[in-house]
């Protein structure tokens, strides 16, 4: 019997850990605009290559490891990173720029207060114009907490096309937006957002979408 409300008790206390995490109140504040304004360039992305940790809630939770397009990184040092070849897509569908992403699962991430922290830096380069250099932020766990709820609800994995904005403001005094520029961008100052759009079908979860701010004096 004692063993019985021992098993008991941990289920419960699994339990409530668990709806904490999912329902957390202090979630932090997730900035959907990241301060972007009207009239910002919009561009639909996905990874034309892909190697390293795989940008997925399963990657994420551990069930389906390292992969996508070339394989994960075995290296201790760069195990929770990625690199992709990006292609950016306009209004019309058409690519119109070429871009380089590097992420990392940041160090500062806390679970615990609903931050599972992304830092990401992106190359974007359009050809015969220019190019610029952009560091960010992003916090997965929206993504991740969703999936959790789909999965206790019965549902299964997140919908095709499921849109979530992920940017987010730095932590203390750390840069963000724009931090490098050539060619007809030189000089220029701006931000960006960075959205994750569900694709059950893609192994990386490279896809989304990336809004530009980009001021040139």
């Amino acid at each position: 019997m004692k063993g019985f409300v021992g098993i008991l008790g941990i289920l419960i206390g699994a339990g409530c850990a668990a709806a904490l995490l999912l329902l957390n109140p202090f979630y932090p504040h997730i900035d959907p605009s990241g301060s972007v304004q009207r009239g910002a360039m919009n561009y639909d992305y996905s990874a034309s290559e892909y190697r390293g940790i795989a940008m997925t809630p399963q990657s994420f939770l551990g069930i389906s490891g390292m992969f996508g397009g070339g394989g994960g990184f075995p290296s201790d040092g760069i195990r929770h990173t990625a690199a992709a070849v990006m292609l950016l897509r306009n209004r019309d569908g058409q690519t119109a720029a070429l871009a380089i992403k590097l992420s990392a699962v940041a160090a500062t991430s806390q679970l615990l207060v609903g931050d599972l922290g992304i830092d990401s830096y992106w190359n974007v380069f359009w050809p015969n114009l220019g190019s610029v250099f952009l560091v960010g932020r992003e916090n997965y766990w929206p993504v991740i907490r969703d999936v959790f709820i789909a999965g206790l609800r019965g549902e299964g994995p997140l919908p095709a096309g499921e849109k979530y904005s992920l940017t987010v403001r730095p932590e203390g005094r750390r840069v963000r937006g724009v931090l490098g520029s050539s060619g007809r961008f030189t000089g220029a100052t701006g931000l960006f957002q960075d959205s994750y759009i569900s694709q059950p079908d893609s192994p990386s979860g490279a896809a989304g979408m990336i809004t530009l701010q980009i001021n040139v004096e």
